[in-house]
């Protein structure tokens, strides 16, 4: 009987905890507006490769000529490694190309899709609906 009832206990524990994790994760449909893509260039202010959203900063200046600062956030760390992105990919000073999705709130963040790093290389993170072309471009 105290057997069953330390496994039905840590069955209960192991539940909570795995339950508590996928209601804390969210989606980027969720958030960002995936019908709509923008593309931005600009210079980066930072870059934390961080777990779990690592995320780009870079300043824009749009087209009244005002400085926006944006932000890129991306899916996790582990997606970027795999592209041999590491700590040093970016650095402050450096030209970015970001083509993505805008937040919904009008928030200066982005879900990339592609990102054109300083070495000019487009690296293509998910695919793009409407800007195919711009994934294709060299």
């Amino acid at each position: 009987m105290r057997n069953k009832m330390l496994v039905a206990l840590f069955v209960t524990a192991g539940l909570v905890v795995v339950s508590s994790r996928l209601l804390a994760h969210h989606s980027a449909a969720g958030l960002f507006s995936l019908d709509e893509e923008i593309i931005l260039s600009g210079t980066v202010t930072a870059w934390r490769l961080v777990n779990p959203h690592p995320a780009l900063m870079f300043d824009v200046r749009n087209d009244a000529g005002t400085v926006e600062s944006w932000i890129a956030t991306f899916n996790s760390l582990r997606d970027l490694r795999k592209i041999g992105w590491t700590k040093s990919t970016f650095k402050p000073g450096d030209q970015v190309t970001v083509l993505g999705n805008p937040f919904f709130s009008g928030k200066k963040t982005i879900f990339p899709l592609v990102v054109t790093t300083p070495d000019g290389k487009k690296h293509q993170l998910r695919e793009p609906r409407v800007n195919k072309e711009y994934a294709e471009s060299e």
